[in-house]
């Protein structure tokens, strides 16, 4: 076999390797996409572009890169070649297994996220079929832990998965194998992989954490980490629930060393169960990797009827975040809120550098919303809304729709669609306000939703001498600390009642620091609208503290 050098236009240091094989990776390297002939786990751990920068700290286009790869992986989905290998595949299994069992994904799924990369975040394919895949360890570990968590007795549990592996660096002698052999789980069909970000806000802290480095260049003790780091944006690889217009079913092999059936049956009924309440792979605690037995009630449904008819005016507003651009797909959040178009969305994606022309823009935006609610009075569709952008961004825009308006702002959940829970959980947390136990310094709104806004970390308030705060908060702030809409009607309630006292203590300006959600932001401006309302003084937080005000007439 004719063995060559991979080599494009734009020669990569790549090694010798055999003819299709080099035919196969120069393909995938000179036009950046995958071919049928490719695996794409090689080019996944060998070939990727992006492997050229290694080491080198020039990791800029690894959102781009993984993109690019996602997008060719979906197409393989259309190749007779792939999709034959993974049929196969599953053939060779079936033959190997006592038994199988199907679960549909219901979030997305990613697994091997700690592996060596030069993305800075792995991924688990199966090596020859080129599709991601749960291996076996992981399987039996997480029917382990839900024998465990059931309560189940010992001696069951060691009969169908043996005993718990020994502590690292302690013998094996003595330990029991189990009964059921886990082989692996493999998508049904060839799946879709999308690019997901995940934003660390306390990078140097945590790398100085792991590194034990118990000084800083000062000689300070280390000290918390800080509420102003810059975040960092981190792209992954993940699966997607949906694999073309079904969910996407993953067949999981078990077979039993004694050929009992029951053994397995018992398995299968623990990994299921674990599959449901705990998920598998990376990021379960946020949601991920969360599948459900296919022969159970199904949990993610199709949009009612009713929701499917209702009519929408869609309007859609963004703008860069820490200097990243934001682009949302109208129609595709318009299908996950379950709405049906009146005519084009109203969009506004630009990046306006200038304050004053951003606010322009909003003005223009409503504007247009306005013209089209008049020229369709008859219809009265309801209007929705979805804005991604900075908080001053935000209020702005709420301030110019203003509550004269009908419409909702819909909430951006990570790992959800578009929407607002419906459902309030035991416990809930409300947003409520602490009004200011002082009656002079300048007026300011503090809202702590997302993260804690601290007094003493305020810029100074000049010739007052001191803030009067207003505190619009919840216990233990987060992201994703609010999620419903009751907590959504809490939150305006409260911001009404703290822009009344204001009006009463006669405040002609107020300063508003927030930490809160997109859709909060928003309804933060609409209501300080009502009545003979303060203008604005709006600050953004950065990894230097506050910048601003942003004045909101």
């Amino acid at each position: 076999m004719a063995i060559r050098s991979a080599r494009g236009d734009n020669a990569l240091n790549l090694p010798p390797m055999p003819e299709p094989l080099s035919r196969a990776v120069g393909a995938a390297l000179g036009k950046g996409l995958l071919t049928a002939e490719a695996n794409p786990a090689l080019v996944w751990t060998r070939y990727l572009k992006v492997w050229e920068d290694f080491g080198t700290g020039r990791q800029e286009d690894v959102g781009k890169e993984l993109q690019e790869f996602s997008g060719a992986y979906n197409a393989l989905g259309k190749e007779r070649a792939p999709k034959e290998r993974l049929r196969l595949h599953h053939a060779r299994m079936k033959g190997l297994a006592a038994a199988a069992f199907e679960a549909t994904l219901l979030s997305p799924f990613v697994l091997g996220l700690g592996a060596d990369h030069a993305t800075e975040n792995g991924f688990s394919f199966d090596p020859m079929v080129g599709v991601p895949l749960v291996p076996g360890s992981a399987l039996k570990g997480l029917c382990r832990a839900t024998a465990e968590m059931l309560g189940e007795p010992l001696e069951k549990i060691v009969r169908v998965l043996g005993s718990a592996p020994p502590a690292y660096g302690m013998s094996a002698e003595g330990t029991v194998p189990g009964s059921v052999i886990f082989h692996g789980a493999w998508p049904v069909w060839w799946p879709s992989l999308r690019v997901e970000i995940m934003t660390p806000h306390n990078v140097e802290w945590m790398q100085k954490q792991m590194k034990s480095e118990r000084v800083l260049g000062k000689g300070e003790a280390l000290p918390v980490p800080s509420l102003f780091e810059e975040p960092r944006p981190v792209s992954f690889l993940a699966v997607e629930p949906r694999s073309g217009q079904q969910s996407l079913r993953y067949r999981f092999y078990l077979s039993a060393r004694d050929g009992d059936s029951a053994l397995t049956e018992q398995a299968w009924a623990w990994l299921a169960l674990g599959l449901d309440l705990l998920g598998v792979g990376g990021k379960t605690a946020a949601g991920y990797g969360r599948m459900r037995r296919s022969d159970a009630q199904e949990t993610v449904l199709p949009p009612p009827p009713e929701a499917e008819e209702r009519a929408s005016l869609l309007l859609v507003y963004t703008h860069p975040i820490q200097g990243r651009p934001v682009v949302l797909q109208p129609r595709q959040v318009a299908r996950e809120l379950g709405v049906r178009l009146t005519g084009d969305p109203l969009v506004d994606q630009q990046a306006h550098d200038v304050w004053e022309n951003a606010c322009e823009a909003v003005r223009r935006l409503v504007a247009r919303l306005e013209s089209r609610l008049r020229a369709q009075a008859s219809a009265a569709p309801r209007v929705d809304i979805v804005a991604l952008a900075p908080q001053p961004h935000l209020i702005a825009l709420g301030r110019a729709l203003g509550e004269g308006i009908e419409a909702t702002v819909h909430l951006k959940r990570r790992d959800q669609p578009w929407g607002w829970g419906e459902h309030s959980p035991p416990g809930e947390a409300r947003p409520a306000l602490t009004s200011p136990a002082v009656d002079r310094g300048r007026p300011a709104l503090l809202v702590s939703l997302s993260g804690t806004i601290w007094p003493q970390t305020l810029p100074d308030p000049g010739d007052a001498g001191d803030w009067r705060t207003w505190t619009v908060s919840v216990d233990d702030p987060g992201i994703d600390r609010i999620t419903t809409e009751t907590q959504r009607r809490a939150f305006v309630a409260a911001v009404r009642r703290a822009f009344q006292e204001m009006r009463d203590a006669g405040a002609t300006e107020v300063d508003i620091f927030p930490a809160m959600p997109a859709a909060l932001a928003v309804e933060l401006g609409r209501a300080s609208s009502l009545g003979a309302s303060p203008a604005l003084r709006v600050w953004d937080r950065s990894a230097k503290g506050w910048v601003g005000p942003y004045v909101v007439a």
